[in-house]
Formats: structure tokens, C-alpha cells, sequence
């Protein structure tokens, strides 16, 4: 067997994570192109969290800290220029390629997604999307959230889940993160099925890159949570 498609639970032990609503602009959400990709929605939650999506596949683009270069006409009126993020990011998502998927009692099948916007509520933002096949659809809404561990000094991204879908259909999506300190950095009360896991190696500490899917709980909240350490981006 594969050491790596093995079913896991990532227990975070040890600490209470911290949740700041402290949006660092007024216009905290907003679609334009990032970095060159089109169809990017940016949430800047917090100051020392920022978050891109792609509207093209419903996964996430990019996580980072230092916010976001604002040029381009609806800006500055500079004809040209793009949005660009600043500085180094601490996960480059997976993009060009399905990331939800729907099962049928247990087993993939082909589907389709269709990103569906977002709204927003008491100072929240929601994503939608619906994935369907087999003339069945399930609804997905994801809200992100700034979280803080503050034993260790570390910010994080918490995605609350919510899955609506018909009986005897599931749906997983697979997730990407980047420069973790360790695996207990990425938690979920989902069932989490690890498919790669990759060492970088830097002089003050051993980073790691792990890709898996998670299974999402039917008609209720999945919780899927990630921690970096601030030196990642020093």
C-alpha cells in the first residue's frame, strides 16, 4: 500500500485558537485579477492574513500575509497594471484542476462545479458552489476565518464547511498547503486521506508540503484549519 493513502485524524492538542474579525480595509473582499490569474477573489481578514480563491475551480489560490499591490484603473486609474500580491506567500493552491469532487455510496464519479458567488454576513464572507452530477446536485458554502495560536505565535486559516447533499452522495476536496512546521498544522473534523506529503529543508527548520483530501461531514459543518509559522515568510 501506498504509505500515503492511508486515512488519518490531524488532533490539535494543547491550545485555544484565537479568532480576529479585525479587517484590515474596508473593502476586505474583492474580485479582480491577482498575479496575472483571472477570476481571483481576495479576502483580506486580517492583517497578517490574506486569502485568494479562484473562481475558476472554487479552490484556494494563494495564502499570504503582506496584502496586495492595488494598481489598476478601478484603483489608481493606471490603464495596465494588474493587482499584484506582495511578498512571499505561505501556500500556493492548486489551480487548472478540479478540487471538489462528489461520490456516490463512497466512490468518485464524474462531476461538474459551478462556482456560485458569495454574499456576506455579520462581517463574514461565504462562498458557494454546487457540484453536480447524475442529476444531483450538492451545495457547498465555505466561510474562511482569521484564526491565532497564540502559544506559538502562529496565524492560520480556519475554512467552516457547510454540505448539503442528496442521500447516499458525498463530496471530498482535496487541499494543498505549503511550508507547514509540522502535519499537525493542517486539522479537520473531516476525514483527511493523505496523498503526498514533501521536506524543505532551511537552515532554521524543516518545512513541509502536503497535499490530501477531506471528506466533508453530510448536513452539518466540516472544519478544516491550518497553521504557518511567521519565520516562513522572513
Amino acid at each position: 500500500m501506498n504509505k500515503f493513502l492511508v486515512l488519518i485524524s490531524f488532533i490539535s492538542i494543547g491550545y485555544t485558537p484565537v479568532f480576529s474579525q479585525n479587517r484590515p480595509k474596508e473593502a476586505w473582499v474583492f474580485r479582480s485579477v491577482l498575479d496575472k490569474r483571472a477570476r481571483v477573489i481576495t479576502v483580506a481578514l486580517n492583517k497578517e492574513l490574506y486569502v485568494a480563491y479562484d473562481g475558476n475551480n472554487g479552490g484556494i489560490f494563494k495564502i499570504w500575509k503582506d496584502g496586495v499591490n492595488y494598481s489598476g484603473t478601478i484603483w489608481d486609474t493606471k490603464h495596465g497594471p494588474q493587482p499584484l500580491s506582495n511578498g512571499r506567500p505561505y501556500t500556493e493552491g492548486i489551480v487548472d484542476e478540479q478540487v471538489w469532487f462528489l461520490t456516490k455510496n463512497g466512490i468518485k464519479i464524474p462531476s461538474t462545479v459551478q462556482f456560485k458567488g458569495y454574499v456576506w454576513k455579520n462581517n463574514k464572507v461565504t462562498f458557494k458552489y454546487e457540484i453536480s452530477a447524475e442529476n444531483q446536485i450538492a451545495y457547498v458554502e465555505e466561510t474562511p476565518e482569521h484564526i491565532f495560536k497564540s502559544l506559538e505565535n502562529m496565524p492560520g486559516l480556519e475554512r467552516k464547511i457547510k454540505l448539503t447533499a442528496p442521500e447516499g452522495y458525498g463530496v471530498y476536496t482535496t487541499v494543498k498547503y505549503n511550508n507547514l512546521s509540522k502535519i499537525t498544522d493542517l486539522t479537520s473534523d473531516g476525514t483527511i486521506k493523505l496523498i503526498s506529503k514533501s521536506e524543505n529543508y532551511f537552515d532554521w527548520a524543516t518545512l513541509l508540503d502536503i497535499k490530501a483530501n477531506i471528506t466533508l461531514k453530510n448536513n452539518a459543518l466540516t472544519t478544516i484549519s491550518v497553521y504557518y509559522s511567521p519565520k516562513v515568510i522572513q
